[in-house]
């Protein structure tokens, strides 16, 4: 049998090893051994009577589902927001924090609030106090899946009515009651209802929670957000003068797709 040079064998193994190398270096096209993919999520509210709901929203970050609970936090906003929750109704979003994360599984979210946390009644501003969002950050438990070259969007519904609580001594805190699922998980329903002077709450039930909204005083128009897939009752009453209260039975939702109502008419009383 004839013997390769061990000079020879060396020389081959090293121009193999700095092919490999290259390859990797100049194809801007190799595949990453780990991935990313996109991460974005986006706020809503429930209507509330107060005149404003400010958050200080001061960073936003996401838990890697094998880390410990000190480990695996990737901050996906660390730059500060004021956020006026009355605002985001009907369809109006928030758009809390996105990054590119490494592909795979996230358990847990974080949000982290400061100090210019404030509740605005029939005009006078007061301190919102948050127990303890200011420190460790509320941890809201959501299971989900970072793929390669995809975008994950989650929504964040935070019920400020039952969110905002009032202490025997006038005091404000906040103990956020949240709702929160998957963009490609929900849907939505929206429609008109008349007369829009009425001022109507518009409201359902999904699950164990209340997903509710008023609609516009002048074109009537609502949008209940983040509905899991489901049939629903829909629930009109008025909150200006005196009308009947109305119920649309049977609506269909399915994950991305708008329900679209026909045209509510609320009923006078006449007394």
């Amino acid at each position: 049998m004839t013997q390769i040079p061990r000079t020879l064998l060396a020389l081959g193994l090293l121009a193999a090893l700095l092919a490999v190398g290259c390859s990797d270096d100049d194809d801007p096209t190799a595949a990453d051994p780990t991935g990313t993919g996109g991460f974005e999520l986006y706020l809503v509210d429930a209507p509330v009577d107060f005149d404003d709901v400010i958050l200080d929203v001061q960073a936003v970050r996401v838990h890697r589902a094998a880390a410990d609970s000190t480990a695996g936090w990737i901050d996906v906003r660390d730059d500060s927001m004021l956020v006026h929750l009355l605002e985001l109704t009907n369809g109006v979003t928030a758009l809390l924090g996105e990054a590119e994360l490494e592909a795979g599984d996230y358990d847990q979210i974080r949000l982290v609030l400061g100090q210019e946390n404030r509740v605005v009644i029939d005009g006078t501003e007061h301190d919102l106090r948050v127990p303890s969002g200011q420190h460790s950050g509320f941890k809201i438990h959501h299971r989900f899946t970072v793929i390669e070259g995809e975008d994950y969007q989650a929504i964040l519904d935070i019920d400020a009515r039952r969110s905002v609580h009032r202490t025997g001594n006038g005091q404000f805190i906040l103990r956020p009651t949240l709702r929160m699922h998957g963009m490609q998980d929900v849907g939505h329903v929206a429609g008109v209802v008349m007369p829009p002077d009425a001022e109507a709450l518009v409201w359902t039930v999904a699950g164990e929670d209340t997903v509710q909204t008023f609609a516009d005083p002048l074109s009537g128009q609502f949008r209940l957000m983040a509905l899991p897939e489901g049939v629903y009752d829909v629930r009109f009453a008025a909150t200006v003068g005196t009308f009947a209260d109305t119920t649309v039975s049977g609506v269909p939702v399915a994950p991305m797709q708008p329900a679209s109502l026909d045209t509510v008419q609320l009923r006078a009383i006449v007394h």
